[in-house]
């Protein structure tokens, strides 16, 4: 998958996600990303330039996702 379908997937499973806070914390956002790794690694099978990982730019995904 490339980024972008990466991304849209990633963004339908975090609407789905149970969260306590609203807005969600950051501690959230990164138990969800902690859960993708286990259980959904095929969503994080995108590239990321060097100088970033793939928690960076998910974050900023899920932070994009909620405005």
């Amino acid at each position: 998958m490339n980024q972008k379908e990466c991304r849209e997937y990633i963004i339908r499973e975090w609407h789905s996600w149970k969260r306590k806070s609203v807005p969600p914390t950051w501690q959230e956002k990164y138990d969800f990303y902690s859960w993708l790794e286990t259980n959904r690694p095929d969503l994080l099978s995108f590239r990321v330039s060097k100088n970033q990982d793939k928690w960076h730019t998910v974050h900023v995904w899920l932070i994009e996702a909620e405005e």
